[in-house]
């Protein structure tokens, strides 16, 4: 198998793991474990994967395994995956409004009232990446 080949079949896995993520299929049976965990690592690290298949994508060019129509359809492929990883990007940025919206739903109105004093003052509604990187 040339890298062009390997470079579509990679192509190929990355937009399956992509749809898998976005479609909510049923009565898979015994495919449940292998569409779960490429759902589930596609859904949560969709930034990371579009990270390392640009990367791999301009290894490729630089290598000049694209001059070749099997490569050149791999990058078709790739583009349309990169298209459904930045939509589940854009869908993991808005969970806060949904999580928000949930919480109200729920918990009612004034739900941050019914908080200790105490615990109020080191709540946040944002969660930036310094507390999460240096806690």
């Amino acid at each position: 198998m040339s890298l062009a080949g390997i470079y579509l079949f990679l192509a190929v896995f990355s937009l399956c793991s992509s749809v898998c993520a976005i479609v909510q299929a049923r009565r898979l049976y015994w495919l449940v474990p292998l569409y779960f965990f490429a759902a589930w690592l596609c859904g949560e690290l969709a930034l990371i994967h579009l990270g390392w298949q640009v990367a791999l994508t301009a290894l490729f060019v630089f290598a000049g395994v694209l001059e070749e129509p099997l490569a050149q359809a791999g990058l078709g492929v790739f583009a349309l995956a990169w298209l459904a990883l930045l939509y589940l990007h854009c869908q993991a940025m808005d969970s806060a409004h949904h999580l928000q919206a949930g919480l109200r739903r729920a918990l009612g109105q004034g739900y941050r009232a019914a908080i200790p004093a105490s615990r109020q003052a080191v709540l946040t509604d944002d969660i930036l990446t310094r507390h999460w990187l240096k806690p």
